[in-house]
Order: C-alpha cells, then structure tokens, then sequence
C-alpha cells in the first residue's frame, strides 16, 4: 500500500466528517400518526420488524451503489453496531427463495463474535420471531434454512481465511485486530455475484495511528461514517452528560466518545508533525536492521499494549522500518515479530524481559 502522509490523512479525515450523514429521527418516529392508523395488521407487524424502521439516518448503509466496504468509526454507545447489526440482518431477510448464500461475521474473539455481534442480530426487539435458524456452535456458523443462508464465525486470531465464498461480511472491532492481513483475505473471499457487489460493514473505534485502517478507509469502494456518543438519542442523558464530565476533555475522551482519529499524543518527545520531514520513500540499501520488541503476558482487555518496531541503521541515521502497538496474546507478538524480521531482513531480535 502507498505510505499516507499526516497532511493527506488529515485532510480526508475532515472531509468524513463533513460526508457523513448527520443523526435525525428514525422511520418509525418520522411517519405521521395517520399512517400507522391504515396499516392493515399484516402491514403492521412487517413494519415492527422492518430492519430500516428503528435506524436514524446516520445508521443507513450508504445508498450509493458502488460502495463495497461500509466503514463505521464512532465513539463508544453512537450506535454503530446497530446499524452494522441491522444490515447484515438485511441481508439474510432479503433471500427469500434465493440462490445460498454465505455471510461472515468477524470480530476480536469467538466470545466477543457471540455476545457482541450475533446476539445484536437476532435481538429480539429486532428479529422477527418467525425467522427460523439453527445454531450451529461446534461448526462455528448459524444456519437460516428458510432463506437459503450460512453465516459463519471468524475471529481476528485466525488471519487465515480459505475456502469461502462470500456475500456479505461485519467486522468487528478493528482495532484490536492483531492481524490487519485478515481484512485481505476476506476481500478476497467476498466474490459472489448478485444484485449488488459483495460487501462487508466495518465499525471500530478511532485508530491511534496511521494504519492499515487509515488506509482502507481512503479506498475509493470504501464509504466512511463518522459518530458521537453524545448524538445518540436512544442513550440516557444522564450517562452521556456523566461520560463527557468524566472525560470529555481529554484525548481518550474525544477518541472514545465523540470518534475522534487524533494521530499521536501530547508530551512526546517527536510530534508526528516532527517525523513527518524526515520521511523517506525507500530506505538505503545495507542497512543494519533490528526487530525490538516491548511484549504482554496477555492480550485480555486489562493487559498491557505490546510495542513491536523494526530499525534500520545506515550512516549513523536510524530508519523506522515497521511498528505496531496494540493488545496481543504471546503468540500473536512473537508471529508478528518473526513476521516484520522476514519482511526487514532482520538478523537480531531484542524482546525486553515482561
């Protein structure tokens, strides 16, 4: 992929902002008394269920019709796996009597995939309690014999991914993936042809870094959202008003409540801005290289971050090479450092006692 610039990103960044659709009511609540009051009662319980009836505009998929990676960043409680949730339970509705179909969904770990995604699915405010489906843990995948659909459990531990061939896919949670190689491999498997091209919905809280998300978030088949926690209007005021006197200050506060992407930190020694006029394209050759890494015990939500870098030393000048941070089991660290000392040509591996 081609490296972004701190400028590039930021000027996108502003522009999804100014995109994104803005919260507004919902169907439910914009249709007019008189309405409801001509519904025939069949109407009626079609309505209830409708999976577009409770979202407010800003949980719509993007009405488009070339879009094929819907990217949701928002602040924690904006609402953004209820849209996610709701579309992929379009999906399965709206087949029907058609030809199968498989969906996946993806997140963090198989419980996470369970509790976080699967169960906002078939919610049961939401999910019509006629809909059939079977329940297939042991295979790792649900079955919905009556529209002709599969969709099976991933979870972002397993960067593999063969032997599928997908409609639809909701990934969950990207930043906490440890293997961005994933988001790859399953555009690769979202390959069948319909009536509208293979497509997948991705919500995450704001990255921390110019990443691999960054990057896909600038494709030009990807459609950005962006949200706050405060917009929400189904929240209770006196939590969001106790959440923003907490934090609402802060930089965890605008990244985790209003979405904000803010690229590096205060009282760092080097601003992004700083390392920015020393990039280079392509490091010289003979270079020198290193993989150090600041490992974890664990990669539970408690645990601390794991830092991984790869340097280069040529001339006296050190080049940064790869880097990553984020929560990542022992396995998980230890691939990923083998992993950049292949790509770098590393000869020394320095990992700092835990």
């Amino acid at each position: 992929m081609k490296q972004l610039r701190i400028d590039e990103w930021k000027t996108f960044d502003a522009q999804t902002w100014a995109d994104s659709p803005r919260p507004g009511p919902s169907l439910l609540q914009s249709l007019p008394v008189e309405y409801f009051e001509g519904l025939s009662p069949i109407d009626a319980l079609a309505l209830t269920y409708s999976p577009e009836a409770y979202l407010r505009p800003d949980q719509m998929p993007p009405s488009d019709p070339d879009w094929q990676s819907w990217l949701h960043i928002g602040g924690r409680g904006s609402g953004k796996s209820t849209a996610a949730a709701s579309w992929v339970r379009s999906q399965i509705l709206a087949n029907k009597g058609g030809p199968p179909q498989q969906g996946m969904l993806v997140g963090f770990k198989s419980e996470e995939v369970m509790a976080l995604q699967w169960s906002a699915i078939v919610d049961p405010q939401f999910w019509p309690p006629w809909v059939r489906y079977t329940l297939q843990e042991h295979k790792e995948r649900v079955v919905f014999p009556d529209h002709n659909t599969v969709v099976h459990f991933h979870t972002s531990y397993q960067r593999e991914l063969r032997g599928h061939n997908l409609r639809f896919a909701w990934c969950d949670e990207l930043t906490k993936w440890p293997y961005p190689e994933l988001l790859f491999n399953l555009q690769n498997s979202l390959r069948v042809d319909g009536p509208t091209p293979p497509r997948m919905v991705l919500t995450t809280n704001p990255p921390t870094q110019l990443d691999w998300i960054c990057q896909h978030a600038m494709s030009r088949y990807t459609r950005v959202y962006r949200s706050r926690m405060r917009d929400n209007p189904t929240l209770s005021p006196a939590s969001i008003r106790r959440a923003y006197e907490e934090a609402g200050d802060t930089i965890e506060g605008a990244r985790e409540l209003d979405g904000e992407i803010l690229i590096g930190a205060e009282g760092v020694l080097f601003g992004i801005e700083d390392l920015e006029q020393y990039r280079v394209e392509v490091p010289p050759s003979g270079l020198r290289t290193v993989v150090a890494v600041d490992p974890a015990q664990s990669g539970k939500r408690n645990a601390d971050e794991v830092g991984i870098v790869a340097v280069g030393e040529c001339g006296g000048h050190y080049y940064v090479l790869r880097s990553a941070i984020g929560k990542m089991d022992p396995e998980a660290w230890s691939q990923r450092v083998l992993d950049d000392a292949d790509a770098t040509g590393a000869r020394h591996l320095v990992v700092e006692p835990t």
